[in-house]
């Protein structure tokens, strides 16, 4: 299962798809409540174990990721063998916070600084080429 936190033609592509070969499973069931948000639910019953899946994913009207929430629960006719595994994800934005607080300096939004981004790019640049041309000396 891929998710992408900002997406555009992955949200079609690949997690849309992927959710609905996970539903191609016999108990669970996939459904697109509005454009972009999903849900993987089911209930599977084997003998006296219960599993039980809730999957919901949320996409902001930007294709960012907004919402991620997982839970398999696993339930047995003794009580002491229940299980339940949960993730949960949220974006969390204030209002007001956008790049010109603090001054104008980038406000609050995290990162690098431009030129630790620049240097990291060259570099990579710099050791592509390096290994290109190693590789060509070799062939040669």
């Amino acid at each position: 299962m891929h998710v992408y936190l900002v997406c555009d033609t992955e949200i079609e592509q690949t997690t849309k798809p992927d959710l609905q070969d996970l539903a191609d499973i016999s108990w669970l069931t996939f459904n697109e409540p509005s454009t972009n948000n999903f849900t993987l639910t089911g209930t599977d019953v084997v003998g006296d174990v219960t599993t039980i899946y809730t999957g919901n994913i949320e996409f902001n009207s930007d294709k960012v990721l907004k919402y991620v929430y997982d839970e398999l629960e696993m339930k047995t006719s003794d009580e002491t063998q229940n299980r339940i595994d949960r993730y949960e994800w949220s974006l969390t934005y204030t209002p007001g916070t956008g790049t010109e607080s603090n001054g104008g300096n980038g406000g609050n939004i995290p990162g690098f600084q431009l030129y630790v981004v620049i240097a990291a790019i060259a570099i990579g640049f710099i050791l592509i080429i390096r290994k290109k041309n190693l590789s060509n000396i070799k062939i040669n």
